[in-house]
């Protein structure tokens, strides 16, 4: 008895470890509220350090190529979302039209993106440091396929078929 008991012990802590690293940088919380007497509130909790350890996962023929002109951006956006883990609360941007709402926040240590229309609202919190270890992937991603991408390339920049 006292083994089964050690073995529930271990696995308890085990799951516990698990659940703590996985929400060790937070969570992705995603809350959608309908504004209709039959609708329903739905709010989805995910860890956030999982998220850019899966997109190592995505195979390379899923991933698209960025045009260039974004391709440049990825160091700047990977900088700007650094820099905003250190400024202030502030709003980013907001936009009203009639019976519509965006608004986009910078809150601790969160981006929290809210949208509000007569039908639903939708509200999405996504922690900085997750945003900035995405970015990072996608860039490294980026790289990978233009590395792939140029082993299939002659010097004078046409590909090489089989024929």
């Amino acid at each position: 008895m006292a083994l089964v008991g050690k073995l529930l012990l271990g696995l308890l802590g085990t799951v516990v470890m698990v659940g703590v690293l996985a929400y060790s940088e937070g969570a992705v919380i995603v809350r959608v509220r309908t504004h209709h007497p039959a609708g329903e509130d739905r709010n989805l909790f995910l860890p956030a350090a999982p998220l850019p350890l899966a997109m190592k996962w995505i195979p390379k023929a899923s991933v698209p190529q960025l045009p260039p002109e974004a391709r440049q951006l990825l160091p700047a956006a990977i900088e700007a979302v650094q820099q905003l883990e250190t400024t202030p609360d502030f709003v980013l941007a907001e936009v009203e039209q009639i019976q519509k709402r965006v608004h986009i926040e910078k809150r601790g240590q969160k981006l929290i993106v809210e949208v509000d229309s007569p039908e639903k609202s939708v509200s999405i919190e996504f922690p900085l440091r997750t945003i900035t270890r995405a970015l990072r992937e996608v860039e490294r991603a980026q790289d990978q396929l233009e590395v792939e991408y140029r082993s299939h390339c002659l010097p004078s920049g046409r590909l090489l078929t089989g024929r």
